[in-house]
C-alpha cells in the first residue's frame, strides 16, 4: 500500500508518494500547512517516489560521476544517459541516499533504506524535496534561500549570511525589539517574482532548527546581508552589490545551465525592485533596531 500527498509552496505544487508503512508522520508534519487537495494540482511542478531498499546503495550503480561538492550536506552527480542519480551525505564519506532523477528533473525516486533513522529518512526526504523544488522553480521566477525572515506590517525583511554569522539571532532580535514582528522561516524562505514584477516572500516547510512552517507570504520589504564585525554600521547597496550579496545565498546546481539562468535573471529581477543593505554588527539589540529602522520597518 502506497499514500500520496500533494503540497504548494509559493504556488509551487508538488507531490510525493511513499510506502505506507514507512516511519514518516513526524517527518512529514512541517508539511502539513502546505497540504493541498490533489484536485487541483493536475500539473505539479515535480513528482517524488519513495523506496525503500535492503540493497547496500554502494551496490547501485549510479553513472558517471560530474560533480561532487564541498559544502554540507555534501552532494554528487551522476549521468548515466540522460537521467541523472544524485547522492546525499552529512559525513562526506560516501552518500547516505541516492536520488534517481529523469533528464527534464520533473520524475525522481528516492532509495531509501530499509534500516535508516527516523533522521536519516527526515534527511534524504527533506534534501530530495529541496534540490527538486529549486531545480523545477528557477526557472519559473523562483528562489529557495537560505537565510531568515521576518515579517512586519505585511513586509518581509530577508537576512542573509554565511553559516555562523547570526541570521536566526539576529531576527530574535527583531520580534524583541520591532513591535509587532513576527518570524516568516529561519533558514530557507522562498522569493517569487510575480507576474506585475512585485516580489513576495513565502514560507516553506524548511525551517532548520527552528519549527517555524508558515504557509503564508509577504511582500519583500528589504534583504540584508550581515556580518561580524566589533561595531554596528550598515549600507545600501548599489545593484551590483545587491546582486553579489544574494546570489550565494540561493539554491544552485552548478552543473545546470537552464537551472542557472533563471537564477540570475531572477535575481536581476529582485534587485532591482528591491532595497539591499550589508550590516555589520554585533549580536545585540542596537544591531536590529539600526537595521530596522534604516530599511523603514519602524520610526
Amino acid at each position: 500500500m502506497r499514500l500520496f500527498y500533494t503540497y504548494t509552496v509559493a504556488g509551487h505544487p508538488f507531490r510525493l508518494e511513499i510506502p505506507a508503512d514507512l516511519p514518516v508522520d513526524e517527518v512529514l508534519s512541517p508539511y502539513l500547512p502546505f497540504k493541498t487537495m490533489a484536485e487541483g494540482t493536475a500539473d505539479p511542478a515535480f513528482a517524488l517516489c519513495v523506496e525503500k531498499t535492503v540493497t547496500p546503495l554502494r551496490d547501485k550503480a549510479p553513472g558517471q560521476p560530474v560533480y561532487k561538492g564541498d559544502t554540507l550536506p555534501y552532494l554528487w552527480l551522476y549521468r548515466n544517459g540522460g537521467n541523472h542519480t544524485i547522492g546525499f551525505s552529512m559525513t562526506r564519506r560516501e552518500p547516505d541516499c541516492l536520488l534517481f532523477v529523469s533528464s527534464s528533473y520533473r520524475e525522481a525516486q528516492l532509495h531509501i533504506r530499509t534500516q535508516d533513522t527516523s533522521g536519516q529518512i527526515a534527511f534524504a526526504l527533506n534534501s530530495s524535496l529541496m534540490l527538486l523544488y529549486a531545480l523545477n522553480t528557477a526557472g519559473k521566477g523562483t528562489l529557495l534561500v537560505h537565510a531568515a525572515c521576518v515579517e512586519y506590517e505585511g513586509k518581509g525583511y530577508l537576512f542573509l549570511g554565511r553559516s555562523g554569522t547570526g541570521k536566526s539571532t539576529h531576527a530574535r532580535l527583531w520580534l524583541e525589539q520591532v513591535q509587532g514582528s513576527v518570524l516568516l522561516n529561519d533558514d530557507s524562505p522562498v522569493l517569487r517574482v510575480e507576474d506585475d514584477g512585485s516580489v513576495f516572500v513565502y514560507g516553506s516547510p524548511w525551517s532548520g532548527k527552528t519549527a517555524c512552517y508558515r504557509n503564508c507570504r509577504a511582500e519583500l520589504g528589504a534583504v540584508v546581508r550581515l556580518s561580524q564585525a566589533p561595531l554596528n554600521q550598515i549600507r545600501a547597496l548599489v545593484p551590483i552589490e545587491a546582486y553579489a550579496s544574494l546570489f550565494p545565498s540561493c539554491s544552485r546546481m552548478p552543473w545546470e545551465r537552464k537551472m542557472a539562468d533563471g537564477v540570475h535573471g531572477t535575481i536581476e529581477r529582485i534587485v532591482g525592485r528591491c532595497s539591499s543593505y550589508h550590516l555589520e554588527c554585533l549580536p545585540d539589540k542596537a544591531a536590529a533596531r539600526l537595521c530596522a529602522q534604516t530599511v523603514k520597518a519602524i520610526e
